[in-house]
C-alpha cells in the first residue's frame, strides 16, 4: 500500500474542513495562505512562480508543506457535531 504524500494529506484535510463547514475550498485555501504567513512569516503570494505553478505548488517547491500540515491539523479542526 502506497504512503499518502504531505501534500495529498494536506489537500484531503483542506477538502474534508471545507465540505465540513461548508465552505468553499477557495475560501479555506485562502485562510491556509494568510495563517502561513502570519504565523511562519511566508507569503506563497510573493514568491516567483512558474507559469504553470500554482500556489500548493510553489509552497511544495519552498519547502512548506509541513508547516501547513501542522496549521490544519492545529487551527483547522473539524467541528464536533
Amino acid at each position: 500500500m502506497a504512503t499518502e504524500t504531505t501534500r495529498a494529506r494536506v489537500a484531503r484535510l483542506v477538502n474534508q474542513y471545507a465540505e465540513a463547514t461548508h465552505e468553499v475550498n477557495y475560501t479555506v485555501w485562502s485562510r491556509v495562505w494568510y495563517r502561513l504567513h502570519v504565523v511562519y512569516g511566508f507569503n506563497v503570494r510573493a514568491q516567483s512562480k512558474s507559469v504553470f505553478e500554482n500556489l500548493l505548488d510553489m509552497a511544495e517547491r519552498y519547502g512548506q508543506m509541513e508547516r501547513i500540515y501542522a496549521l490544519l491539523t492545529t487551527e483547522f479542526t473539524i467541528p464536533q457535531e
